[in-house]
Order: structure tokens, then sequence, then C-alpha cells
């Protein structure tokens, strides 16, 4: 579990500096000490569970009205 949650916060804080910071994959991957691909990994995988969760709330809201 702890492997998961630890994931989980590097997903939201790459995904914060992307978009929120307006930072590049390599500005990130520089500040972090990684390459540029484990944060693209990162940032993709963070971008499918954005959709989903979305996805799943658009299909339950248009359920109940």
């Amino acid at each position: 579990m702890a492997g998961r949650s630890l994931r989980k916060q590097k997903q939201y804080k790459y995904l914060i500096s992307r978009y929120v910071a307006n930072k590049s994959a390599r500005e990130i991957a520089e500040a972090e000490g990684v390459s540029h691909q484990a944060i693209e990994k990162h940032l993709n995988a963070a971008i499918k569970k954005v959709k989903k969760y979305l996805r799943d709330f658009s299909e339950n809201r248009l359920s109940f009205g």
C-alpha cells in the first residue's frame, strides 16, 4: 500500500507542476532528478485516472438527474 500511496503523491505533484505551474516534463524531471520519460509515465497515468474519474462522475450525474 505504501508504494501505491507514494505513486499517487508523485502523480499529483507532477500533474500540478505540469498543468498549474506550467512546467515542462523536462523541467520537472530536472528538479526531481529523474528522466523526463519517468515524468511522462506518471503524468499519463494521472491523466488517465482524472479522465476516468470525470467520466464516472458524468455518468453518475446523468443517471441521477
